[in-house]
């Protein structure tokens, strides 16, 4: 796999003006159902994982027992370094793609590690760590590793929907653990999606049989929950019946489906492809704006909650002439959701020797002019 570091400095570059405002005014018009559920507050509670094999699990054909979440046993928790965090990240990338390179043999899933590492990322979400859920943003890939990353970029953004929502800690797990295995099934398909040309239908119509096939790798491997056998078959399913496979009653596809459906929407159109350049954040919350009957206007409202317009990560340029990175949201006041910036480059271009920060809380005359796109 590619380094973190060498994957994050890759990003390709255009500038485009935005309307912030308008998005927002338009979301809360639009997408406000009477009796949403209130943004659940951070736990700072981790659970322990309880491996029921410490010594035989992982190994092929081990026999383990399910894994459990046990709310009683507590630790105390805190945000790790950026250090911490990008290692995480390339742990949780790096065993997803050691799965998916079984996935064609039906290969064991090891369900005690995929519990330990989907559990590390919950609790660093919970208390608002904002550089791994950034890393969903500014990571970048080669070709070979983009069903691994993407696997985990869906993971953290769908964690943080299920946050919003009020998510329960073994419920936010479970949820993550279903978004991290939702696309093995793709893993057989990969060389047809990552084609620079357009699908024909024929091979569109081949590239559909990953959800089926998803579900069959997943029931082979018998630890994992009903609901993660569900996403992988439904997260293309969509309430206006326009995805696949179909489904005779929209209301039958399950709500972790529909949370990693649109999670899984959002990233793609973020993150470039051999045949497309990636969408700003922005444009991408437009696309889905545009076809909210098929998504449930109650998640799509928790996603620009929890990930606003400006994404932690992304980079903008100042009405200052300065370019900066957001590192921080502002979500109590929907009209100027960035609380913090780190100045990158001064108004006439330059590199800053000192690490420079602005705090947006307390100026009014700053704002966002335009948001740019990485370099890759």
């Amino acid at each position: 796999m590619v380094r973190l570091s060498e994957i994050i400095a890759k990003n390709r570059a255009t500038a485009r003006q935005i309307q912030a405002k308008s998005l927002l005014e338009r979301a809360r018009k639009e997408l406000s159902p009477e009796g949403a559920k209130e943004t659940a507050s951070a736990k700072s509670t981790a659970y322990e994982v309880i491996s029921p094999d410490a010594e035989g699990r992982g190994q092929q054909g081990a026999e383990t027992s399910e894994v459990r979440i046990s709310p009683l046993v507590l630790k105390e928790a805190k945000v790790v370094s950026d250090k911490e965090d990008l290692e995480l990240y390339a742990e949780t990338v790096s065993f997803m793609k050691e799965i998916l390179q079984g996935s064609g043999n039906d290969g064991f899933i090891d369900t005690a590690r995929i519990t330990a590492l989907t559990d590390k990322i919950v609790g660093q979400l919970s208390l608002n760590n904002g550089k791994l859920y950034s890393l969903a943003f500014t990571g970048d890939w080669q070709d070979e590793d983009h069903l691994p990353c993407h696997s985990v970029n869906v993971c953290i953004l769908s964690i943080e929907v299920g946050l919003g929502l009020g998510y329960s800690r073994p419920e936010l797990i479970e949820l993550g653990i279903s978004a991290l295995l939702h696309d093995i099934g793709m893993a057989e398909y990969a060389h047809i999606s990552n084609q620079t040309e357009k699908l024909t239908a024929e091979e569109y119509s081949q590239v559909k049989e990953h959800t089926d096939r998803g579900l069959q790798i997943l029931k082979k491997n018998g630890n994992l929950s009903e609901r993660a056998l569900q996403v992988s078959r439904q997260h293309h399913m969509r309430l206006d019946y326009s995805g696949y496979p179909e489904e005779p009653e929209a209301e039958s596809i399950d709500e972790y489906s529909r949370i990693v459906g649109l999670a899984d929407v959002y990233q793609a159109m973020v993150h470039p492809r051999p045949y497309r350049d990636r969408f700003l954040p922005l444009e991408a919350m437009r696309e889905i704006l545009a076809t909210k009957k098929a998504f449930e206007p109650r998640l799509i409202k928790t996603l620009i909650e929890k990930i606003g317009v400006y994404p932690i990560g992304s980079l903008v340029e100042l009405n200052t002439k300065e370019m900066a990175e957001v590192i921080e949201l502002n979500h109590s006041v929907h009209l100027r959701p960035v609380a913090k910036f780190r100045i990158i480059r001064d108004s006439d271009g330059g590199k800053l020797k000192l690490n420079k920060l602005l705090d947006m809380t307390a100026r009014t005359g700053i704002n966002i002019k335009k948001v740019m796109l990485r370099k890759r």
